[in-house]
């Protein structure tokens, strides 16, 4: 019952009738073992492009068949899997308009109320640093815009990492890779955004030291976000914790709290010097 070799419909049809089955066959088998995990075995689909794997134990002996029309369910599964867990859902994956609304609500509301204590975090900064917002109001207004850009290019570095684990194009050992890709990207990113949001600060509130305080903190701001979107998903990875909960709002959150500490730190030190 052991495998020989495997042979493609294209080549059986096009064989001579008379040709001996072991002059057509493939002996490079291509198998997979009956307990590998889904993702595994659909990315053995996705690199030899087989429409059907034999599953076989330790000794090579058949056990069944898997065809691509079962990975692509699979696929499809943990694709959405990977979608509800970036965005802070939990559950098992169920029809939308079929599922039940107190379902929907349980698999929201636990991630929802850690978020939300994740977020006092951000309401105590902006309290401790109170004194300064009094000193110069204006800093209040820039406050949406650094947050907001913080979450946002924290997320963009998550997304690209996670995928890039789901597909085997990163592994945890290109962790320093990730790091010094992503502290350039940050760099370059934060230099743009940051000069921007100095000149707005400038040109609108008239005020030089503004200008350089909301351009130093956007620029340490989303050199830090994109950084820790990149790292956080493989550090995740390698404490046998999926990736993919590596959320967005979770990102976003953090990099709030962070993102004030940045900002009202550079005020402080800013205006120490001036």
């Amino acid at each position: 019952r052991k495998i020989k070799g495997q042979i493609s419909l294209k080549d059986l049809i096009i064989a001579s009738p008379r040709q001996p089955i072991n002059r057509v066959m493939d002996r490079r088998i291509v198998s997979v073992l009956p307990l590998a995990d889904q993702e595994e075995v659909a990315k053995v689909f996705a690199k030899y492009d087989r429409p059907s794997i034999p599953v076989v134990d330790r000794i090579g002996r058949m056990k069944g068949v898997i065809t691509a029309d079962d990975v692509i369910d699979v696929i499809s599964e943990e694709a959405t899997e990977d979608m509800h867990r970036f965005a802070a859902m939990t559950g098992e994956v169920d029809d939308y308009l079929s599922s039940k609304t107190l379902t929907m609500a349980k698999r929201r509301i636990t991630w929802l109320i850690l978020l939300v204590f994740a977020g006092f975090l951000s309401g105590f900064v902006i309290e401790s640093y109170s004194s300064i917002l009094k000193y110069m109001v204006a800093l209040s207004f820039f406050i949406p815009i650094l947050t907001g850009s913080g979450g946002n290019a924290g997320m963009q570095s998550a997304t690209m990492v996670i995928r890039s684990l789901a597909t085997g194009t990163l592994s945890i050992s290109d962790f320093f890779k990730v790091l010094r890709k992503e502290i350039l990207v940050g760099f370059v990113c934060g230099i743009v955004l940051g000069g921007a949001t100095a000149l707005r600060a400038f040109l609108i509130q008239g005020d030089i030291a503004l200008g350089v305080i909301v351009g130093v903190a956007m620029f340490c701001a989303v050199t830090l976000a994109t950084t820790l979107g990149g790292v956080i998903p493989i550090i995740f990875k390698k404490l046998g914790v999926d990736p993919a909960l590596t959320s967005g709002p979770l990102i976003t959150t953090i990099m709030d709290a962070l993102t004030l500490l940045i900002y009202f730190g550079a005020a402080i030190a800013i205006l120490n010097i001036i």
